[in-house]
């Protein structure tokens, strides 16, 4: 998403899909710091079922420029 790009804090946004992976909404789920924000799974899949999502994909911006990810991106990804 290019609009993440210029953003001077982290932001967080879940794309929920229907089963035919079209989107069916974006969600802002949390602004952070310069390099970290929280997220909490319990909100990720509470909107997931409220919206009928059959998926739904995590992303996020580096305000560093650097789009290596951190430890902890490996770590929420992996949970």
């Amino acid at each position: 998403m290019k609009d993440l790009r210029t953003l001077k804090e982290e932001h967080v946004y879940v794309l929920y899909l229907n089963s035919k992976g079209k989107l069916i909404e974006k969600k802002l789920l949390g602004i952070g710091t310069i390099n970290q924000t929280l997220i909490d799974s319990k909100i990720v899949f509470k909107w997931a079922y409220k919206l009928s999502a059959s998926g739904f994909i995590l992303i996020h911006n580096h305000p560093s420029g650097d789009e290596t990810p951190s430890k902890a991106d490996l770590k929420v990804t992996e949970e």
